[in-house]
């Protein structure tokens, strides 16, 4: 996820866990933030280009878990977004790394 993503992803969070606080100045902190990877922060983006889904992984290597969170999907995609992408499961079990941005 890239800095002009942070304006739809910062809306589809406050949609999904209304009332949120999160402002776009916000989510800009927490990508400065550590251990925060870009690669590990992902939106299933909706056919109009809107954040329908998301979820930010937060890897620690050393002990190889990961935590995903938070994870969200914005009214009206739960059908489209609610599965994840496939990389999920095999990526937390097995401490490898995931493939982020969009899926």
């Amino acid at each position: 996820m890239g800095d002009a993503d942070v304006p739809r992803r910062a809306a589809a969070h406050r949609a999904a866990f209304h009332p949120s606080r999160v402002t776009e100045e916000s989510y800009h902190a927490v990508r400065r933030a550590w251990p925060y990877r870009p690669d590990l922060d992902w939106i299933a983006e909706a056919p109009d280009g809107s954040a329908a889904a998301f979820c930010l992984v937060w890897l620690d290597e050393a002990n190889r878990a990961a935590r995903i969170e938070p994870a969200g999907t914005a009214p009206g995609h739960a059908g489209a977004a609610s599965h994840g992408p496939p990389a999920w499961p095999r990526w937390t079990r097995r401490g490898g790394r995931a493939r982020g941005g969009r899926w």
